[in-house]
């Protein structure tokens, strides 16, 4: 047996022997085996062997024996979210409509407190056998609480029924909505394991997650998935969708009014998921809005005060509101887009999705004057990253999109470091990417991590230069945030499309030098992603090389609706016709044989010919 499963085995023991209270404690074990190996396992440590999580992972569980609060994610947001009706600006939905089968065939997982199954205006857009409840391990994803419509709300924005003269309806109405059940209420205790478990729930089968919830706005939380979740979540954005990838959609969170910033948000700071904010109906921004350089795009919401504009979404077992707020609709908004884009073109992967997002956004109009044009032509912002989902637009790009290039990494660090954070003025430290070294010549992400000793993290501010001389706000800080020292992983896109060969500079600056504090830089890591030919050239037939993802994104068809029959229907009648036509020709050779060769009539004594329309024979 391996050294971590004897560990495991010996520490699952002592714990379950324990008197300490537990609220029914899980424990996600990597082994090899299998089934057989997994249960035996937990015979002998006396726990339950719940799933298979993905891979060589496992899902084990003890019987509860009193409580204990693991993890809180957004307790108060998590029950208040947003959507609006478009103003001066909008999302451009119906042209998606018009151009798509409205999101049939695609089915969305949403990650929440459950969905009510009864809705009328959700029930016939059930994902049948697809929902699962990880706190309690059954496939109902019913809500404990009657009270509790977050994901109700969230599910009825994505796919809520048209046409039934009930609430309102999904931006993806023909799309199948799947509740995977993660939260009990407002404060939730969550193991890593349970988290990689909803994470990774059904990833074949689901095209979409949407998960409008994160770490506390409130309490200067620096937190993202653990361990095993984060594996789960990279595993089913690279494999799911049947390879494809399935496509994570986060909201990014409502701690503007507490001066948060996504930077701090552990499940947006990746190239794994999608950031989602939220944008007004007139094209502000709203006071619940965080800033960060993760955010990829927004969407519609509502602020929580003031005249707003509502959408209509299903509430609870049976009813309608009108007060979901901040930006969880934003998120669901976004995953009913998306939902949209994979009706248009399903061979499309998480990275060519985000790469329609940058291209298709709109940035003009929105979102105030704090826009930048990094170097190589994109413009981006904290707060609205590319821009407002344009639907029209992303869908019409996808159905004649090609994937990109294959994407290629490389890394620069600066490790065992001391260099003095003083109290006042800046530290700079470069890193320069050598062009014989690297080859990511068209940036994706870029991912930077810092190892700093600080008395209070949230007093730094930090930023990245590149060498086309973009600057990203990559921690723009947090004045409350007294928690002693800084190890993150932050990410920025707002250097997309750059090249990463060149000197880059690293800045920091103690943001509060009255109080005296000093530091230490320990070390510094910065991991670029993109590609080494121009995403671009992807739209080119021919130009593509990239042998891991299906070589050829165009669909595989016309996606506008009834295109499959009207297809059909012309191919039978060409076909017919092409009988009919052999018939004539048939009938020409053979009269004109006849009359030739009247000596080999015999040989040609009886045949029948029939189409649908006529039987011709001939004697």
């Amino acid at each position: 047996m391996h050294l971590k499963l004897v560990v495991f085995l010996s520490l699952l023991t002592s714990m379950v022997s324990s008197n300490q209270p537990t609220l029914g404690r899980t424990w996600a074990v990597q082994l090899e085996g299998g089934r057989q190996e997994a249960l035996r396992i937990a015979q002998k440590a006396g726990v339950t062997l719940v799933k298979k999580i993905f891979s060589d992972f496992y899902l084990f569980k003890e019987e509860t024996v009193g409580r204990s609060r693991l993890k809180d994610k957004d307790s108060e947001g998590i029950l208040r979210a947003e959507y609006s009706h478009a103003g001066a600006v909008h999302m451009n939905v119906l042209p998606a409509w018009e151009r798509t089968q409205k999101g049939e065939g695609v089915v969305v997982g949403v990650i929440d407190d459950g969905i009510f199954t009864t809705q009328p205006d959700l029930q016939d857009n059930l994902a049948p056998g697809l929902s699962y409840n990880v706190l309690d391990e059954t496939t109902d994803p019913t809500p404990n609480i009657p009270q509790l419509s977050h994901g109700t709300n969230c599910a009825g924005i994505i796919a809520a029924v048209h046409n039934n003269s009930f609430c309102g309806v999904g931006v993806a109405y023909k799309a199948k909505v799947a509740g995977i059940k993660m939260f009990s209420g407002a404060i939730t205790d969550l193991s890593d394991a349970q988290e990689a478990s909803a994470l990774s729930h059904e990833h074949r089968s689901i095209s979409i997650y949407s998960c409008s919830w994160g770490p506390s706005d409130w309490n200067n939380a620096l937190e993202g998935p653990d361990t095993v979740a984060k594996e789960a979540l990279a595993m089913a954005a690279q494999e799911g969708r049947n390879g494809a990838g399935s496509v994570f959609v986060f909201s990014t969170g409502n701690g503007g009014t507490y001066n948060d910033s996504c930077a701090y948000n552990g499940y947006i700071n990746t190239n794994n998921t999608i950031g989602i904010g939220g944008l007004l109906q007139d094209g502000s921004v709203p006071s619940f809005a965080e800033a960060c350089t993760s955010v990829f795009a927004v969407t519609y919401s509502r602020d929580y005060s003031g005249d707003n504009a509502s959408m209509v979404v299903p509430h609870r077992a049976t009813g309608c509101g009108t007060t979901f707020s901040g930006t969880s609709p934003s998120a669901a908004m976004a995953a009913g887009v998306f939902a949209l884009v994979l009706n248009a073109n399903d061979k499309l992967s998480v990275r060519d999705v985000q790469h329609l997002v940058t291209r298709t956004s709109r940035n003009t109009g929105i979102c105030g004057l704090t826009w930048k044009e990094n170097s190589a032509g994109f413009r981006v912002n904290d707060y609205c990253g590319f821009g407002l989902l344009d639907a029209g637009k992303l869908t019409a790009m996808a159905a004649n999109w090609s994937c990109v290039p294959e994407q290629v990494s490389c890394t620069e660090q600066r490790e065992s470091l001391s260099i003095d954070i003083p109290r006042s003025g800046e530290v700079h430290e470069d890193i320069t990417v050598p062009s014989d070294g690297c080859v990511v010549n068209y940036l994706e992400h870029v991912l930077l991590t810092v190892s700093i000793t600080f008395p209070h993290r949230g007093h730094l501010r930090i930023r990245l230069t590149s060498p086309g001389g973009t600057v990203s706000d990559i921690a723009p800080g947090r004045a409350t945030d007294m928690e002693p020292d800084l190890a993150w992983i932050f990410m920025t896109l707002h250097h997309w499309g750059e090249s990463a060969v060149g000197t880059w500079q690293l800045s920091i600056q103690n943001t509060h030098p009255q109080l005296n504090s000093t530091g230490v830089l320990e070390g510094w890591t910065v991991a670029f992603l993109g590609t080494a030919t121009d995403p671009a050239d992807s739209s080119i037939p021919g130009m593509n090389t990239n042998e891991g993802n299906n070589n050829n994104c165009r669909a595989s068809g016309n996606s506008e609706p009834g295109s499959t029959q009207k297809i059909a229907f012309w191919v039978w009648i060409i076909t017919a016709c092409g009988v009919l036509l052999g018939v004539v020709v048939c009938v020409v050779l053979v009269v004109k044989k006849e009359r030739l060769c009247p000596s080999k009539r015999e040989a040609v004594s009886s045949a029948s010919y029939t189409s649908d329309a006529n039987t011709v024979a001939i004697a």
